[in-house]
Parts: C-alpha cells; structure tokens; sequence
C-alpha cells in the first residue's frame, strides 16, 4: 500500500484529532446543563430483596435445571410475613427529546428530592438510567415520580472508544503509511505470522469456553468407571442430569474415552467425579479445561501438518504447501469454533484428513479412516460416497465399501442401545434433510446431483493433478451444501470447510486476492452471528464456568450477557440479521463459483510467488470476538 502524499495524511490527522477534541467540550458544556425527567417503570427487584432480607440461601430451593423461577420465588416474597423491606427498580425518562441517556451521554439524576417512601434511592452507576431504592410495600400504586432533576456526562466508555479511533488511526500511520509494512512479501511463513497466531491462540484459551464439550468430556471420563457394555444406561445414573449420554454415538465416546484416559486418571489421584454442565454437582478446574484446550490445539496442529502433505500430493510446492497450512490453522473458521467455543469437530476433521492423505494415495486404508470419523460426526459419510463413484464405477463394489464404512457405526449402535434414544448425530442429519422448498429437501435434489456428476466423470480424462483439484472441490462443495442448506445451522459446523477452502484458494493464482476478499467476509459475517447468537458467546454461559482464567480473575459481575444487548436496534433487528447471514451465504458461493476446477483449468496452481501481509485482515474476526468477550465481561 502506497500513499503518495504522508504529510497530507498526517495534517488531515491532526486536524481530526482537534475537531474531536472541541466536540467533546462542548457536548460536554450543553449535558451539564439541568434539564426535569421522571422516574418510572417500577419493579420489585429479586436479587436485593432476598439480600436486603439475608435470605440469599433460598434461591437454590427455586432454581430449576440452572434456571431461577421467578414466578414461585415471587409468590415465596409475597407470602413470607417476615419479609418486611422489598427493593424496586425504577427508570428515569425523559421530556427532553435530544438530551437523555444514549451510547455517548450517562444520565446522572439528583435523588434528593424524591417522596419519603423512596428510602436509599440510588442508581446502578456509571450513568445507567436504572437504579433502585427500599419499600415497605411489595407493590407500588403510582405510574411515576415527576420532576426529577438530572445532568449529563459523556460516558467514559466513549471517551475510550474514540482514544482508541485515535490511537489506531496513529498506528495506522506508522505503520501501513510511513514504514509501509503492508508492502512485504514472503514466499513462506515467517516467524512473526507463527507468533501472531500464538498469542490470538492463548487469548482464547484463557477467554472463553462453550458449555458443550463440558457435557461430553464428563461421559467420556467416566466411560472407565462403568460397565461398558451397559455404559449409556450407568453413566446416565452416574453423572448426567438433564442431558443424556447417548446424544453421541457409542464408539464416539471410546474414541473421546481414549483421549480424555489422562483426566480419568487424575480424578482418580484427587478422588473427585466429573458431573455434567446442569448437574447439581457440576464443577470443572482450570486444568481440565487447559487440557481439553490443548488436546483441540494438537487436533489443530496435526489437521494442519496432514493438510500440508496433501497439498504436496496435490502438486503445491513446498512454499505454497506451507501456507495452504497456514491459512488453515490461522481462519476464524478453525480458529473460533476449535478454541474459543472449543468444540470437538476438529477431531472429525482430523481422521478425515487422514482418510484424504490415503485416499489420493490410492491405499484402502482410507476406509478405516473414514470408519473413525463418522460416528465422530455423520457428515464425513456426505463425501464418501462422491469420492467413492469417482474412482469407481462397479455398482457391486460402491455399495461393498459403503456398507464397509458404515458397518462399525451401525453394529455399535445397534449393539449398544440406548434405553432413552436421544441421537445428536440423527438429530443433525434431519436438520439437513428438513430444508425444504415446495415438499423437496434441497440437500437430498442437489446432493444426489453431487453423486450423478461425480459417477459420471472418467478420471482418465483428467492429468494426475486436475483429478485432485476435483476430489478437493467436490468435498469443499459437499461440506459447504452441509453448512448453507441446513434448517438449524449449528455456528461451529463451519469447521468442516476450512481445511479445503485453504486448498482451493491456493489452486486459484488468479483469483488469489478475491479468495481472501471473500474468505474475509465470510469469516466477518460468521463472527458477528456468533456474536449475536442467544448462547454461544454470552457472559450467562461463561459465568457458568468459573475455572476460566479471564473469567476466574476478572469478571464478578457483567452489564451486557451478549452483542445484543449492547446494540439492541442493530442485532435484535431480523432484517439486519438476515443481510448479515445472506452475505455470509453469498460470500460462500461466491468461493464455490469462481474455484469451479473447469473454470480454471489452464491455471498454473504451483506458483512460487510471495504472499503479502495484507492477509493479516483474516485475524480481524477472530480479535473482534475476544474484544467483546472481554469487553463483556469488564463492563459493569
């Protein structure tokens, strides 16, 4: 990036950092002026009722599967004589249609005038419009208390964010305008970008985790400490409360078993038990949660090292083989659902890729591979089957190596039955299935194509290194069909596709920048609906599980449980919503369409040339998603 005139880039700097500074006064000057509001929308507050009357320890008698009943603990307050002080939320609106509480300004009323009943009238701070107050009384009769008095002060959270507008706009300067770092180029990964990805690595596994694997690693672990032949039946008694063990697969949880051997063992050493997320006892340390984290960073790491071989088999050079690695392990699509809501589909890919290696190797193995995966996830069986009508053509041997690779699954399932079927993988598959347009299921019309066009393709036709490009392309399309055509898609299946669009943007030297391009947008738009989701990335969830460092240190109490709260016009509007979702879908296709193996296939794809930093926007999603997980958390 050039900018040919430095000097008029720093003066227009200047000169904003000035306006800024003026506006700020005077905004300042025109809120300290008194202007009259109400208080009103008055409500009996649980929370400082129960403190107030030193009966905090009940809450537990009224809590169900982690879940306050308000309703019963309500009528408990109403009917309960000894309860003689009951604390209301109030709310302070305005007349004034300019000068109130808003994203810049806090509102700070005077209190001092207000009815005697109104004992210890206080608002929550930090310019809230809300606050509270004590009354004998459980209910109030009036609507509102009129001429209150308040003032205006900018919130400090605004003087933060413009600081920090400020401050990047300087280093922007710095860095992109005077020293130009942006402009270096690099023919394989450097230290620094290893570095970089370290760090955005360990802000996540000290930020943040989903409550997911909490659910599975418990089974796992105590898959040694029950009969295994009756394990669902015993765990289930066992440990679990509210879920129910058999959500995966039996030989998912041997597979999980093997890899969780190491916590079973120290929880032998401590003596303690491992219940799950809504069990009563629940309870995980920060070790455990360290090692679940780094058992997916291995997952991560190995994905990527077979990812760098299949490139090489793929005809990539060294260099490029590096960075299709790269790429990999740095997406926000690996990156946001394997370490920050930390789930277990990586392990899925991982055997996956493996089955992949032995496959363009031409070695049977990769059946065995391929029987490892799918009770991990049903999804790998979606792309063992065009793989399968590609190479071969006897009708006799595809439906021999489909019942091969199924087999396992089917006989462990029906082996070991679950008393109380609760299917997360069948669940899944009918997500799938489900989307339908006029009756027909869009998967079932365009994957059965998928299968047509891969039965029907003469690999004779194709050189060694075209055909790879196409088992490659078909498997990014069928992970993708997996992901977009879907009545309930599940944020961290986006995993699926990360391993195979960072081949296809390096089979495609042409379209390289618009690959980024795209992969950014997606990637952006991905990380605003996790953001904005009801569950994945909220402080209700990570508050749950106090063994998180940041969380462990850091977080007593929180003011927003998630994006939504913070932005309720933008994020609780549907049509904003929907715009974010289509271009996340649009940004997709758009990969698909302009990486179509046919469109290109004059493209040289084993290029040499150096790859510039401008693909450092990639770690954009993944820094928006920590800064509001940690915003979230400090902000009270």
């Amino acid at each position: 990036m050039i900018f040919k005139n430095k000097n008029l880039f720093l003066k227009i700097y200047i000169l904003f950092v000035i306006i800024t500074i003026i506006t700020l006064i005077i905004l300042q000057i025109l809120g300290s002026k008194n202007r009259v509001g109400y208080l009103t929308d008055f409500n009996l507050e649980i929370d400082r009722t129960l403190e107030l009357n030193n009966l905090n320890d009940i809450r537990k008698d009224f809590t169900v599967d982690g879940k306050l009943d308000e309703e019963s603990i309500k009528n408990y307050m109403f009917t309960n004589e000894n309860i003689t002080n009951y604390a209301h939320q109030f709310r302070i609106r305005y007349y004034d249609k300019t000068f109130r509480n808003s994203d810049i300004y806090g509102v700070y009323p005077d209190l001092s005038n207000l009815p005697d009943y109104m004992e210890n009238a206080v608002m929550e701070g930090g310019g809230s419009p809300y606050g509270n107050f004590t009354y004998d009384k459980k209910t109030i009769e009036i609507e509102k208390v009129d001429n209150v008095n308040y003032t205006l002060k900018i919130k400090l959270d605004f003087y933060l964010f413009l600081i920090s507008v400020i401050i990047l706009i300087f280093l922007f300067y710095i860095f992109v305008v005077k020293l130009n770092v942006f402009n270096y180029y690099s023919l394989s990964p450097s230290r620094l970008d290893y570095i970089i990805f370290g760090v955005i690595v360990g802000l996540c596994f000290f930020s943040y985790i989903y409550s997911d694997v909490l659910v599975i690693f418990p089974f796992s672990v105590n898959f040694w400490n029950v009969n295994p032949v009756n394990f669902f039946y015993e765990v289930y008694n066992k440990v679990g409360s509210y879920h129910k063990p058999d959500d995966l697969p039996y030989l998912a949880y041997v597979i999980y078993a093997m890899l969780y051997f190491p916590l079973w063992i120290y929880s032998k050493v401590r003596g303690i038990t491992y219940y799950t997320w809504h069990h009563p006892n629940f309870e995980v340390g920060t070790l455990e949660i360290m090692y679940i984290k780094f058992l997916l960073l291995f997952f991560v790491l190995a994905s990527s090292y077979l990812l760098y071989k299949i490139s090489k088999k793929l005809g990539l050079y060294e260099n490029r083989s590096k960075w299709v690695s790269f790429i990999f392990i740095s997406s926000p699509f690996t990156i946001l659902p394997a370490f920050v809501i930390s789930q277990v589909e990586i392990i899925m890919i991982f055997f996956t890729l493996l089955a992949i290696s032995d496959y363009l190797d031409n070695n049977r193995r990769y059946i065995l591979w391929f029987s490892i995966a799918i009770p991990l996830k049903l999804f790998p069986i979606f792309i063992f089957i065009p793989l399968t009508l590609l190479r071969e053509k006897n009708y006799i041997k595809i439906i021999i190596n489909i019942i091969i690779v199924i087999l396992p699954y089917i006989i462990t399932q029906i082996i070991f039955k679950s008393p109380n079927p609760s299917n997360r993988n069948i669940i899944a598959l009918q997500t799938i299935v489900d989307f339908k347009i006029i009756g027909a299921s869009i998967f079932i019309i365009i994957y059965g194509f998928i299968c047509l066009y891969s039965f029907l393709q003469n690999k004779d036709s194709y050189d060694k290194y075209e055909f790879n490009r196409l088992i490659i392309y078909t498997i990014l399309f069928t992970f993708s069909l997996v992901v977009l055509v879907n009545s309930f898609f599940h944020l961290y299946w986006i995993i699926i596709i990360s391993p195979f669009i960072s081949l296809v943007i390096f089979f495609n030297d042409k379209y390289f920048k618009l690959n980024i391009l795209l992969e950014f947008i997606a990637t952006f738009c991905y990380a605003l609906m996790l953001s904005y989701s009801h569950t994945f990335i909220t402080m209700g969830e990570a508050t749950r599980t106090k063994s998180i460092p940041f969380i462990k240190l850091f977080v007593k109490s929180y003011k927003y449980n998630n994006i939504r709260d913070i932005f309720p016009n933008i994020f609780q509007n549907a049509n904003i919503t929907n715009i974010i979702y289509s271009l996340f879908v649009t940004a997709i296709i758009c990969i698909l369409i302009i990486n179509f193996p046919k469109n290109n296939k004059s493209l040289s794809f084993d290029s040499e040339k150096p790859i510039d930093r401008k693909i450092y926007i990639r770690f954009i999603p993944t820094l928006f998603i920590i800064f509001l997980i940690w915003y979230l958390g400090v902000k009270k």
